[in-house]
């Protein structure tokens, strides 16, 4: 087993799996040596060798004293199952693998188990339960920190922002983001800190503070994929709307359908060029929303024909927006006439809400 090691370490797997192709008599040896299979399949990336050990090591562990290589076993395989689609009907078994691992790790062997607490964490988030995971990723950053493991702290405390963020405890995801970002430049890991910056505009977004805007729109400024780009800006235009910044917010609108555009989705240029026309108007600036608005339509003709019920559908919110600016404007013959474009849009895809808004405006342009 110790040859065997070695050959891992020194990436000499074909030795290595040959020494442990022997048969061992005692149970708890066998599974040693399916352990040692297991982690030399990982190595070379052998999911399906290394789950089909892993699992041997640990139905060959289990019942026996074993202790911390017990634990080991089921925190490994717990791992490559994780790799699996969950079965929704059943309880999920690499949450109790790795249940299971935790109260065979003694307590002295806490680098060990703060990567438990992290990876039960993960699952947890997986799983759709936030304010479980919570739990388990305080204490691997706790765990971490002491162990002056500063990768795994820094990596795993923006793992807790996001479950603080899903579980509903805004401020403290966002401290939590905040605190996480330096650390991630400091490993020069750009894509996590990015993360981190983007839990925190979510905090912020979520707590009614309106810098997310701006953090929103730096990130888009550091983003290289113009979709993504695109989806921040349309997301810095939607908090400054929800402030009544509707000058700044049409703005990140067609800063927005900019990107869209360059990303090739006609459909997000569409909606948020109808969003700043309506945030122009808003501002004050009716003529310019209603002149936006005019280009909108002109655009909904570039909208690929494979996808008849999203067409109607940005045809019919087209045409009740523009409706609104120009009865504000009041231009109410024209108003009218969108708002049955509306009307018969939103019916024609059985949208009974959105069809009900828009007769709600036709009677109220009609006096009734």
């Amino acid at each position: 087993l110790r040859l065997a090691d070695a050959h891992v370490e020194a990436d000499r797997f074909p030795a290595a799996l040959a020494l442990l192709g022997e048969k061992a008599e005692d149970p708890v040896d066998a599974a040693k040596i399916a352990l040692a299979r297991g982690r030399a399949y990982l190595s070379l990336g052998d999911q399906a060798e290394a789950t089909a050990a892993m699992r041997g090591a640990y139905e060959g562990f289990r019942g026996r004293d074993a202790g911390s290589l017990l634990g080991e076993a089921a925190f490994l395989l717990a791992q490559l199952l994780m790799n699996e689609e969950p079965d929704p009907g059943a309880d999920d078994e690499p949450l109790a693998l790795l249940g299971e691992a935790m109260a065979h790790i003694p307590a002295d062997q806490t680098g060990f188990r703060a990567s438990v607490h992290a990876v039960r964490g993960r699952r947890l988030m997986d799983l759709g339960r936030p304010a479980d995971a919570v739990e388990d990723l305080v204490e691997a950053v706790a765990a971490f920190t002491a162990e002056g493991a500063f990768p795994q702290m820094a990596h795993t405390r923006l793992d807790l922002a996001f479950a603080l963020l899903h579980a509903g405890r805004h401020l403290e995801a966002a401290e939590a983001a905040e605190e996480a970002g330096p650390m991630l430049l400091r490993l020069e890991d750009v894509v996590a800190e990015r993360r981190s910056r983007y839990v925190a505009a979510e905090a912020q977004r979520l707590m009614g503070e309106e810098g997310a805007a701006d953090t929103f729109a730096g990130l888009a400024d550091d983003e290289d994929e113009p979709a993504v780009a695109a989806q921040l800006l349309e997301k810095a235009g939607e908090v400054l709307t929800e402030r009544d910044r509707d000058a700044q917010a049409a703005e990140r609108f067609a800063a927005a359908a900019e990107r869209f555009t360059t990303a090739g989705d006609p459909y997000g240029a569409v909606r948020t060029r109808r969003r700043a026309a309506l945030c122009l108007a808003w501002s004050g600036r009716l003529d310019d929303g209603l002149a936006e608005m005019g280009a909108v339509r002109d655009a909904l003709g570039g909208l690929p024909p494979d996808n008849p019920a999203a067409v109607t559908w940005e045809t019919a919110v087209t045409s009740y927006d523009e409706a609104r600016l120009l009865a504000s404007a009041g231009r109410v013959d024209e108003a009218l006439a969108r708002a049955e474009e509306a009307i018969t849009g939103f019916t024609a895809l059985d949208e009974q809400g959105p069809a009900e808004t828009a007769t709600r405006l036709r009677d109220d342009l009609l006096g009734r």
